[in-house]
């Protein structure tokens, strides 16, 4: 790594003028395999950093010529996953700070995500995929046919009101991707049906049937009064 104008410790960039980070990652064998096949690139590579953020108004920074801002304070989420291009692995990675001043930086990663199963994953998952999605007022259907046993996601949000029936069995309904909802299924065709029910709705229902009631048997006991007028 070559720091060129700053100084970084502790955490702390400071920079008095423009200045730079020149990241030399450590490629291995495995890594190029990961990143190229021949001379097509089907890894991603990533470049993390941890506890970013500026002291002073939102400023830029670039890397390998790719423009990100950096938040003004820290507000305790200020990680950064950047995806860059990786031309030649015997350049460096630029870091470029083109403003000075203080900046919050507790450590720099390189990482690379191999890529080059991803097609096929893709296609998996697609023949796994839910079918025939029908949905009404209160319900949602789903045909599915997975491969393998598993959990089916859907991106409605998370409510104890809602029942899930699998193959007209009642399961459980899981709370996945922190608010969203999930049902497991086993391989092969089957259907899924969500239900929602609210005991307030019912309560409401209930309560209009009374109302209603009651007003039918107000008017036909005021019914025999007015036919006597």
């Amino acid at each position: 790594m070559n720091i060129k104008n700053a100084e970084w410790k502790d955490g702390i960039y400071k920079a008095d003028q423009e200045s730079s980070i020149e990241v030399y990652p450590q490629w291995t064998d495995k890594m190029k395999n990961a990143l190229t096949d021949g001379n097509e690139y089907t890894g991603n590579v990533y470049a993390l950093f941890d506890g970013l953020c500026y002291d002073g108004i939102v400023s830029k920074v670039y890397i390998n010529g790719n423009e990100i801002s950096t938040p003004q304070g820290s507000d305790g989420n200020d990680d950064y996953t950047v995806h860059i291009t990786i031309e030649d692995t015997n350049k460096p990675i630029l870091i470029e700070f083109p403003t000075a001043g203080s900046y919050k930086l507790e450590g720099i990663r390189i990482s690379i995500q191999d890529m080059s199963e991803l097609p096929g994953q893709v296609a998996v998952r697609n023949l796994s995929g839910v079918e025939n999605t029908e949905i009404g007022v209160n319900t949602v259907q789903a045909q599915i046919n997975p491969q393998d046993k598993g959990y089916v996601f859907f991106s409605i949000p998370y409510s104890k009101n809602w029942r899930a029936f699998y193959n007209g069995d009642e399961v459980e309904i899981i709370k996945a991707d922190y608010g969203f909802m999930a049902v497991e299924a086993t391989s092969g065709i089957g259907e899924i049906e969500l239900k929602y029910h609210s005991v307030w709705l019912e309560v409401g229902r209930w309560m209009t049937f009374i109302s209603c009631l009651i007003f039918f048997l107000l008017y036909r006991m005021e019914w025999p009064e007015r036919r006597k007028e």
